[in-house]
């Protein structure tokens, strides 16, 4: 993700589409290979933020030129709920590895 947000910096939306391209692949593969978990919560909110970064990333890639400022919102919206997915997944694994 760290490459996503340099071409953000650098205004590069050529750069910007090729690495939301690699981190929806690296997301999408990886992280959806250790589903389901033991954890039924876990697993649910583990999916959410997959699905939620997923359709950022699929917004990311597509941006161009004609793209709107609505589309870099839907973009940052979804990130938004994925990074709340994110908060739950911290809590539950806090409370299970407890």
């Amino acid at each position: 993700m760290q490459a996503v947000i340099d071409a953000i910096a650098a205004n590069d939306i050529n750069v910007l589409r090729s690495a939301c391209s690699v981190a929806h692949d690296e997301l999408s593969g990886n992280l959806q290979s250790h589903l389901p978990t033991p954890d039924p919560a876990l697993t649910t909110a583990l999916q959410s933020e997959i699905d939620d970064v997923h359709s950022a990333m699929h917004i990311c890639m597509s941006l161009g030129p004609n793209s709107t400022l609505a589309d870099l919102e839907r973009a940052d919206s979804f990130m938004q709920q994925a990074n709340l997915h994110m908060r739950t997944v911290d809590a539950i694994l806090a409370t299970d590895l407890s």
